[in-house]
């Protein structure tokens, strides 16, 4: 058994990086849903609020987002070949 080239494994390095990002991405669409349907039941007249669920879930999204832009800089790097 030959040991797979650099190139083979930066390759599949970065597909499983777009698989994460991939995941991530589908993980901010179900918060965004999550969020909406959180706020249309919403009725301030009745005192039906979600403020904490809202606000925690809008701060996931702001982790979500960073973590898919430290893997977007990680196959940058690997392209580059700045990475190993």
């Amino acid at each position: 058994m030959t040991a797979p080239s650099a190139e083979e494994s930066v390759s599949e390095q970065i597909e499983a990086l777009d698989r994460e990002i991939a995941a991530f991405e589908q993980m901010i669409s179900e918060h965004r849903t999550s969020i909406a349907t959180l706020m249309e039941r919403e009725d301030p007249q009745q005192g039906i609020a979600f403020p904490g669920e809202i606000f925690s879930l809008r701060q996931d999204v702001l982790r979500i987002r960073t973590e898919i832009q430290f893997r977007r800089n990680k196959i940058n790097r690997l392209r580059l070949g700045c990475d190993s």
